[in-house]
């Protein structure tokens, strides 16, 4: 498989314009952002995206819609109306300071409020890690905002392949898309805000995405599915590929940058995120692994995303707790 797949160029692109803007912002749905700022208690100074910026992001999200549309066969997802709303219905906010941590949500490059229907973005965090992960997590929040159930990058992943369908192999893409239709029909829509736990008992707001945990849950799943011939003959057991599929579009992966893990040489842990396992990885080893070239380190590549499969495929065999077994 490849470790560099070719993410749709025009959403990455508009990475580098955020580098660009003015101090001046939009007037328009500036009440919007400073409400945010005010109703929960943001530490850092949020403006609205200067239109024209934000009329270039919305166009190139539109781009990587339309072309994952022509290649969809299942109709579970409205595309029509996702490309409406992503037009009309978001409220985009920017916050350019030197500290990364945003103040809401767990995440540091951005966070997306449901209910309001709005996404903050930290320019300084997403232009330095500038990558194919930086436009999927743009995509993951606009999908977050407008309610759709892609905390775990499922519905990201299942678009992201329909666009990349050479490269990940047609049956690849259609066991995803199954199992992203069963997995939305179950969920549908969501129209209140994510809350977490914080330390201390203190409640949190806002979803959001990781660069480094999408583009490794990507390159796992692809690999894993890929495996899971080897998989049935190892455990002794024939695996349902659209149930295994399922199974991997909701599980969690996040890098130790967002949910730390005691330090030691490990790799990788087993975590129980809200009674459901996932893994946690150690911030940097994957994108390390991808700098280095699409031709260097791949046998080190191929042995982190075995380690990884083989854990999931462990789990998905044991029954572990998970909302689809």
């Amino acid at each position: 498989m490849r470790f560099y797949p070719n993410i749709y160029v025009h959403l990455i692109f508009i990475c580098l314009l955020f580098g660009h803007f003015s101090h001046a912002s939009d007037s328009i749905n500036n009440d919007v952002c400073s409400t945010l700022q005010s109703k929960y208690d943001l530490k850092q100074q949020i403006e609205t995206m200067p239109s024209f910026y934000k009329s270039l992001l919305i166009q190139n999200i539109l781009n990587v819609v339309s072309a994952a549309e022509v290649n969809a066969r299942l109709n579970f997802l409205d595309f029509k109306k996702l490309k409406y709303d992503i037009e009309n219905n978001i409220n985009l906010c920017v916050y350019r300071g030197t500290d990364f941590l945003i103040g809401s949500g767990t995440r540091k490059g951005s966070v997306n409020f449901t209910k309001e229907k709005a996404i903050i973005f930290n320019v300084k965090k997403l232009l330095s890690q500038f990558t194919i992960g930086s436009g999927l997590t743009m995509f993951h929040e606009f999908l977050g905002a407008l309610g759709y159930p892609d905390q775990n990058y499922a519905i990201t992943l299942y678009v992201y392949a329909l666009v990349q369908i050479k490269d990940f192999g047609e049956e690849t893409v259609r066991a995803i898309e199954k199992a992203a239709s069963r997995y939305y029909e179950r969920t549908g829509i969501f129209n209140e805000n994510i809350m977490y736990a914080m330390n201390g008992g203190v409640t949190g707001v806002g979803g959001g995405g990781d660069t480094e945990s999408v583009l490794l849950k990507i390159s796992a799943i692809v690999f894993a599915l890929n495996s899971c011939d080897e998989f049935s003959q190892r455990f002794g057991t024939k695996m349902s590929k659209d149930d295994f599929s399922l199974f991997l579009l909701k599980y969690r992966i996040e890098s130790s940058e967002i949910y730390p893990f005691p330090a030691n040489t490990k790799l990788t842990n087993f975590v129980l995120f809200d009674g459901q396992v996932g893994i946690v990885f150690k911030a940097g080893v994957w994108n390390k692994l991808l700098q280095s070239g699409p031709q260097n380190n791949l046998e080190e590549k191929r042995e982190f995303l075995r380690e990884i499969s083989f854990g999931m495929a462990v789990n998905y065999i044991a029954g572990v707790p998970n909302e689809n077994k």
